[in-house]
């Protein structure tokens, strides 16, 4: 009896888990339809939960300047853990979805596993060595609790910076009063 109870708990667990992930994915969607024309300059406008899913990445290839003919293609960029958001500068700029890592300057030949090993080996993403489908629960809030654990680091380093800027300003406005 104490067995099925456990068993009990645990399919409840579960059930709870994925229900939550439904409202977080829907949630997403409808921020992205209310934001779909607009690039991912910072951090806090990054699409959110939705690109753990390798088919949301690929999805947000569609000006994506490579698509044939070459190693850098959107279904190898999805697969690598990247998502598209170009810039008017940076019309190549694809982003790791789990370590925030930016790249930019793609070449025909160049591969987006190395490339991403080489710019951020460290990446959660790369060491999961696992196709999507054949991740567990556990495995995936894992990788997700690193994704908000970077994602968290990337918003402070950015606080930090303006913070640090906006302090040169006002030393830099003191002194003129003096």
């Amino acid at each position: 009896m104490r067995m099925r109870q456990v068993n009990d708990r645990h399919f409840q667990n579960i059930i709870k888990a994925t229900q939550q992930l439904l409202r977080i994915n829907s949630e997403f969607h409808r921020t992205m339809e209310k934001t779909s024309d607009k690039t991912c300059d910072t951090v806090e406008q990054m699409p959110d939960f939705s690109m753990n899913m390798e088919a949301s990445r690929l999805a947000s290839f569609k000006e994506w300047p490579f698509d044939s003919d070459c190693q850098c293609t959107p279904k190898k960029m999805a697969a690598a853990g990247f998502f598209h958001c170009p810039t008017d500068q940076e019309p190549d700029l694809a982003k790791c979805f789990m370590c925030f890592k930016e790249l930019d300057g793609w070449e025909p030949d160049d591969d987006p596993w190395e490339e991403h090993l080489s710019h951020s080996g460290q990446c959660p993403f790369l060491s999961k060595k696992k196709k999507e489908d054949d991740l567990t629960m556990a495995e995936f809030l894992k990788l997700e609790s690193s994704r908000q654990t970077n994602r968290l680091m990337k918003i402070v380093e950015t606080k930090i910076k303006e913070f640090k800027q906006q302090a040169t300003t006002v030393r830099e406005q003191l002194e003129l009063l003096a």
